[in-house]
């Protein structure tokens, strides 16, 4: 497992890790679909977590954290 991941959060507040932002992508996709919006964003790495924020600003209505 990689040092350097995305946490996403869902309404349930089960986490998924995801070790790159593709599958962060995916995971946010069936997160969004299954519950309307992801609950909280976390990741170990900014650069990674501005790619998701950017890839996502079209579902991702919440602030995203670096933490």
């Amino acid at each position: 497992m990689s040092n350097i991941y995305i946490i996403l959060t869902d309404r349930n507040d089960v986490d998924y890790r995801c070790d790159s932002v593709g599958e962060a992508l995916a995971v946010a996709n069936y997160i969004v679909s299954k519950f309307g919006a992801l609950k909280k964003v976390g990741s170990t790495s900014s650069s990674m977590l501005d790619d998701f924020e950017k890839l996502t600003s079209y579902f991702n209505t919440k602030e995203v954290n670096n933490g």
